[in-house]
């Protein structure tokens, strides 16, 4: 068990029912996606920002669960990057696009997406469901912080913040491109 499992299991996994389950969380993701999306197209970085980061840490959330209460799926390993990716995606082009460049935010877009396409290509043509291993969770911390950090940003425009938010997006965009590397992606 890992030391946030461990952390998260002694302190808010108690609160939550056994009812909920680590994929219904992924799927609380999921119906997150378009309506952060939507927030964030309307210019809602308020309301943006505090749905962003919920569905963000339920991403630590319904993976601790997961292992603490020894419900990992084939669903879970399957769905559950894939809500990552697309909550990532559809928040990189629009605070990206708008506050750093084109380049950066079809990088890691492009990035995530080689990635589906790999696990894709490895469940069906060889039977094997990709697990998420260091590079691809440092990813996606840097990836969540950067876009929080950005957020913030457009509510409290302080210059610092839009630096410290390209300099975290700038390592995501690193550990995505070791994550190619690792899933044999490239």
């Amino acid at each position: 068990m890992r030391a946030v499992d461990w952390l998260l299991d002694k302190s808010l996994l108690k609160l939550l029912p056994s009812a909920i389950t680590p994929n219904l969380i992924t799927t609380g993701r999921f119906l997150l996606v378009p309506i952060v999306f939507g927030l964030l197209i309307v210019g809602r970085y308020d309301w943006g920002l505090i749905l962003f980061t919920l569905a963000a840490f339920s991403d630590v959330l319904d993976g601790a669960l997961a292992r603490t209460r020894g419900a990992v799926s084939d669903w879970g390993k399957l769905f559950d990057p894939l809500a990552d990716k697309l909550l990532i995606g559809s928040a990189a082009l629009v605070l990206i696009t708008r506050l750093v460049n084109w380049w950066l935010a079809g990088a890691l877009v492009v990035i995530e997406l080689l990635l589906i396409f790999t696990a894709y290509f490895k469940l069906q043509k060889r039977g094997v469901t990709a697990q998420a291993n260091w590079s691809g969770k440092i990813k996606m911390f840097c990836q969540s912080i950067g876009l929080i950090i950005l957020l913030l940003y457009l509510l409290t425009p302080f210059a610092w913040l839009l630096l410290l938010a390209k300099i975290i997006l700038y390592f995501a965009l690193g550990f995505g491109i070791i994550s190619l590397v690792v899933y044999r992606s490239i």
